[in-house]
């Protein structure tokens, strides 16, 4: 099944625990949100070819930080 970039902006940035937990080991995904820098680095490994999905921070904290801190799996 392939996933868009929007779908797993929405699970990272909205997602429960639990669905995030589920997306992060069914793809391989590791992120990286610089507070600094105001940005985003999103890696998504168990897809082809493997995707980067990078972007700009708003003021919204994504949830996935909440759960796993500001870097995970890169």
């Amino acid at each position: 099944m392939e996933i868009t970039d929007d779908e797993v902006i929405d699970i990272l940035f909205n997602g429960s625990q639990k669905d995030i937990d589920l997306f992060i080991k069914r793809y391989n995904v590791g992120f990286d949100f610089s507070i600094e820098y105001r940005q985003y680095t999103i890696i998504v490994r168990n897809v082809n070819p493997i995707r980067t999905l990078r972007g700009i921070m708003t003021n919204q904290v994504p949830n996935c930080t909440r759960y796993y801190g500001f870097r995970f799996n890169i």
